[in-house]
């Protein structure tokens, strides 16, 4: 099966600071099961970085943290220091993405995840 790509939006600007769950934009979900050993193998900012903004996003698998954070300026692939997070190994449970913004002014932000194979 080809990797899939699926994009999980921060859908509300918030507060800087305040940890929020994302949202799969195909789904309307705020979390995504992973039924079968898969893998997340690359995850890239999908909205334009405005500058100063800084966003940290962690991994939640089952509702605990997993302890892998993604940083935005890593993922920008406008970058020049873009680097590839993957791959991320995923064993069957219920992922999702918590998004904090650190700095700049509060905004919406998005990402697109690469997996191994369908979720």
């Amino acid at each position: 099966m080809p990797p899939a790509i699926r994009n999980f939006e921060k859908l509300a600007a918030g507060v800087i600071g305040t940890p929020v769950l994302m949202t799969d934009a195909e789904t309307g979900l705020t979390f995504i099961r992973v039924t079968g050993n898969n893998a997340i193998l690359d995850v890239v900012d999908n909205l334009p970085i405005i500058a100063g903004d800084l966003y940290t996003v962690n991994i939640v698998k089952n509702g605990v943290d997993t302890g892998r954070r993604l940083y935005s300026q890593a993922m920008d692939p406008a970058s020049a220091g873009r680097m590839s997070v993957g791959p991320i190994a995923l064993s069957p449970g219920d992922y999702a993405f918590i998004i904090n913004q650190t700095a700049g002014v509060a905004a919406v932000f998005a990402i697109a995840v690469k997996f191994a194979n369908q979720p």
